[in-house]
């Protein structure tokens, strides 16, 4: 699938492999990638690099905690209404852990709290977002 000209949703697209998958949509020709992350620490960086890859490219940042399935919703609206369409997503939102923080298994360590936030970033999300691109 060619991306030139097209509109892309990144979820996770301020740091790490969302950011990743921004600027190489950027560079392949997207006409517009809208990034969320919960925070906007690396959005103005993310908006830099673009800027150099692709001047063209036009880059939409939110700040959205993916687990809020209303606000996903507004997003991916926004999105729509503002560049006239979505094209694809990459849901790439997770919540990072630092190599070494505990040893294995962590899943023996985990509280009900922690799970119940890993699985509502890692997957529950993803579920949204999708499910609201479809109902455009």
């Amino acid at each position: 699938m060619s991306v030139e000209g097209k509109v892309f949703a990144v979820t996770g697209g301020g740091s790490g492999m969302g950011a990743a998958i921004c600027r190489l949509l950027a560079e392949r020709g997207a006409r517009a990638v809208c990034a969320c992350d919960i925070s906007s620490k690396g959005f103005e960086d993310l908006k830099a690099s673009i800027a150099k890859i692709s001047p063209s490219a036009k880059v939409h940042t939110t700040v959205l905690d993916v687990t809020k399935s209303n606000d996903v919703d507004t997003w991916i609206t926004d999105i729509v209404k503002t560049f006239g369409d979505l094209h694809g997503a990459a849901n790439v939102a997770g919540l990072p852990q630092a190599l070494g923080m505990r040893t294995p298994p962590n899943v023996i360590e985990e509280t009900n709290e922690m799970w119940s936030r890993i699985m509502g970033v890692n997957l529950t999300a993803f579920f949204t977002a999708i499910e609201q691109r479809f109902a455009q």
